[in-house]
């Protein structure tokens, strides 16, 4: 939250699990102080590996966590504000579905294949859903994967680059091996600079709609 002539930022504590929590941040927010509002709902339990150990927890919070975000937010929408709803989506919900010429757009059929997937999945359709039904003024950015220098060191672009250097400080001793997962999966990267703006423009943009954000 920032105010528009540029005072202080302030963090409040939430939970998406949550929805009474939810609704008591956006109660304190959410006047007619502004002529417009805009959400981001950027979290998730997103390493795909853990999901399948924890499906109930990934779905608690990257599915039903979006829809606790939605009903919160309804209230709101019906007693008139103007509200811009992004959620960040992202392309494991096509599973490996491409279309003719080996791509995935927003026509590619989605066959989600990870626990991660399937929640991104079920919070697409909802917020889709409350747009249709309720007229809010939601939308979903599909993200390929996001790269820069702050990555997880669990994604195999920071595991590479953080063994390299070990490997050239001679930090193992023994000769440790870099070990990885498959080889031959494809993914689009892009950098987090670039999809932080499309971001901010997907969220500001007054149409409410899908996009992909992708490198190509």
């Amino acid at each position: 939250h920032q105010r528009a002539d540029g005072g202080r930022r302030r963090v409040e504590d939430g939970d998406l699990t949550d929805v009474v929590s939810l609704m008591r941040v956006f109660d304190k927010y959410i006047d007619n102080e502004f002529n417009e509002y805009v959400v981001y709902n950027l979290a998730a339990m997103s390493f795909v590996a853990v999901s399948f150990t924890q499906p109930r927890l990934t779905q608690a919070i990257t599915g039903d966590g979006h829809l606790n975000v939605l009903e919160a937010l309804l209230p709101f929408h019906k007693k008139g504000f103007d509200i811009k709803c992004f959620l960040a989506g992202t392309s494991e919900m096509y599973g490996s579905q491409v279309n003719s010429l080996g791509y995935q757009d927003l026509a590619t059929e989605m066959i989600p294949n990870s626990p991660y997937a399937v929640s991104k999945l079920f919070a697409y359709h909802m917020n889709r859903v409350y747009r249709e039904s309720y007229g809010m003024n939601n939308k979903t950015g599909i993200l390929f994967n996001t790269e820069s220098p702050r990555r997880g060191e669990e994604f195999v672009t920071r595991k590479i680059t953080k063994w390299f250097a070990q490997y050239m400080y001679n930090d193992f001793g023994n000769g440790t091996k870099l070990e990885l997962g498959n080889v031959n999966a494809s993914r689009d990267w892009t950098h987090a600079k670039d999809t932080v703006d499309a971001i901010y423009k997907i969220a500001n943009n007054k149409k409410p709609q899908d996009y992909v954000v992708a490198s190509g």
